[in-house]
């Protein structure tokens, strides 16, 4: 099963160590998205919704296309979602910001109702079982509803946080795909495959 697999990662990683050039630009593009979303939480967020309403549009005007040069029953499904999918889109597109804070609002509040629901259901199973770890769980389910709570009652500076998180990680892979990329580059032929974890077994 080795001597099958090898080949096909030999081929992979020659492939990437060609195109590497490819994963040095994601990596430039994904820092540059990452530092713009730490530095403007509030932009990136209605930026991304006016992006996601122009995607819902053209998937739309796909839709309707197949409605008029298509045939049998599923012409009616392509008419319904090119509809649907079209009015929303330019929804969003007419107002991003506001469809971005609602989205991230409710995603927020979905995030402190779970803490808060865990946190209660911990406390609840440390009072009926007393169990060995009883103590750190209790804690543990107090400091999840207190978090939950300070999310509800300050959602904005959540939203942002979110955002700002979202935009650290992506200036981490980033960087990890810039240096992937440089040592895809300077890797002799063959070398990289025979690094992966294949070639090892």
């Amino acid at each position: 099963m080795t001597s099958d697999t090898a080949p096909d990662m030999t081929q992979m990683m020659a492939a990437l160590a060609k195109d590497w050039w490819l994963l040095l630009i994601r990596g430039v593009l994904l820092i540059i998205l990452g530092i713009y979303a730490v530095l403007m939480p509030a932009q990136t967020l209605v930026t991304f919704c006016l992006i996601f309403g122009i995607f819902l549009i053209i998937d739309a005007v796909f839709s309707l296309a197949s409605f008029i040069g298509g045939g049998g029953a599923s012409r009616g499904w392509a008419l319904a979602r090119g509809l649907i999918t079209l009015v929303l889109g330019l929804l969003i597109v007419g107002s991003p910001a506001v469809f971005g804070a609602a989205a991230a609002l409710v995603l927020v509040y979905l995030i402190a109702a779970g803490m808060v629901i865990g946190g209660v259901a911990e406390i609840a199973a440390v009072v009926q079982h007393k169990q060995h770890a009883g103590a750190w769980v209790f804690i543990h389910g107090l400091l999840a509803i207190v978090f939950g709570l300070v999310l509800a009652l300050l959602p904005l500076i959540a939203m942002a946080a979110l955002i700002m998180v979202a935009g650290i990680y992506a200036i981490i892979f980033g960087v990890a795909l810039i240096v992937l990329s440089f040592r895809l580059k300077n890797a002799k032929p063959g070398e990289a495959a025979a690094d992966s974890p294949a070639a090892a077994s």
